[in-house]
Order: C-alpha cells, then sequence, then structure tokens
C-alpha cells in the first residue's frame, strides 16, 4: 500500500506501521502510533476488536439491527401522512395566492367591485 500511495508523508508512516506489525505489535497499536488514523477511527478499531472476540455480541447486534430498522420503518410510515397533509396546506396556500387576486379582478371587471375597501 505504501507503494501506491503517492503522499510521501503517508509513505512513510505505512512503512512503519508494516515495520511495527512485522515485529509483532497489534495492528491497533502501529495505528495509533504512526497517528494516520483518527482518534474516532481508532476507537471503532478497538471495539470492533473487542467484539469479534464474543461472537454473542454478533447475533445481538444483528437483533439490535432489525429492531431499528423496523422502529425507522414505523417512524416514516407515521411522518408519511403528516408530511402529506403540510404538502397538501402549502399547496392550498399558494393556489389561493394565485387565484384570489384573480377572482377579484373578474368581479371588479363584472362591475361586482370586489371586496369592499
Amino acid at each position: 500500500m505504501a507503494e501506491v500511495v503517492e503522499n510521501a508523508y503517508l509513505e512513510s508512516r505505512i512503512v512503519k506501521m508494516r515495520d511495527g506489525i512485522e515485529r509483532g505489535e497489534s495492528i491497533l497499536r502501529t495505528a495509533v502510533a504512526t497517528g494516520v488514523f483518527s482518534r474516532w477511527c481508532c476507537r471503532w478499531w478497538r471495539s470492533a476488536r473487542r467484539r469479534r472476540d464474543r461472537p454473542a455480541d454478533v447475533r445481538d447486534r444483528r437483533h439490535v439491527r432489525a429492531r431499528v430498522t423496523i422502529e425507522v420503518e414505523g417512524l416514516s410510515a407515521k411522518a408519511e401522512p403528516i408530511l402529506l397533509v403540510c404538502m397538501g396546506v402549502l399547496v392550498l396556500i399558494l393556489a389561493l395566492g394565485v387565484f384570489l387576486p384573480m377572482w377579484d379582478m373578474a368581479s371588479a371587471a363584472r362591475g361586482g367591485g370586489g371586496r369592499a375597501q
């Protein structure tokens, strides 16, 4: 990977990671030491490594993912009618804004005088 990267700084950091891994250090430790990856990425890596050691957690994550998917679908099903009503109100306001002046002009042209002023 170091040969593919065009940035000399990243190339040197990747070579340092490779050397550390060849010495027997963990990938996470070498990644943190080189400073190439953000803290968030290293934390994610650490937690993924811990979870990998416990197969029961994989089943729990699938269960949680399924529940979250169901909740999101339920929320979107509840929000859809509300958004539809809001869009209807906006279209009504726009239509009234266009047609009310036209109706006033039509009634004034017929001699009705329009609304009281």
